[in-house]
């Protein structure tokens, strides 16, 4: 059967997978996974949004994915970043899932994804605890 979708694309801030920015691993540091793995002397750590991107493909097979990191989520201008990724794909709809944005951020990325009309999904969680909200146009 078909995936329920075909294609995703991530986003977040210029955090790496283990929440430094910009790190760069030695070979041979034995507090980084990355870095026993890595075949250079010295490389970057992927990033949250990079990682995300390469598990999710990994979860199916069948669908794409791509990624981006902004520089800061709360200095990032939503609209023109939606507008970008409609145009750059050809997707018939368009899904936010936000997971764990920081409020200034979120009411950014809710904002525009209301003017366009695409259906957000907000994530928090905290260990077990966690809620979801939903924002639609109409249901």
């Amino acid at each position: 059967s078909a995936p329920p979708f075909d294609n995703f694309f991530v986003f977040d801030d210029g955090e790496n997978a283990n929440g430094a920015e910009g790190m760069e691993v030695e070979e041979g540091d034995d507090n980084n996974a990355a870095a026993s793995a890595s075949a250079s002397t010295c490389s970057p750590v992927p990033s949250r949004a990079e990682v995300a991107s390469k598990h999710l493909c990994e979860l199916n097979p069948d669908v794409s994915g791509a990624h981006t990191t902004v520089p800061s989520l709360s200095s990032t201008e939503y609209g023109p970043l939606l507008d970008t990724i409609i145009q750059q794909s050809s997707l018939p709809s368009l899904l936010i899932v936000a997971s764990d944005v920081p409020p200034k951020p979120l009411l950014d990325v809710s904002r525009a994804a209301w003017d366009r009309s695409i259906p957000l999904i907000i994530v928090r969680s905290c260990g077990l605890v966690g809620s979801v909200r939903i924002q639609v146009e109409s249901h």
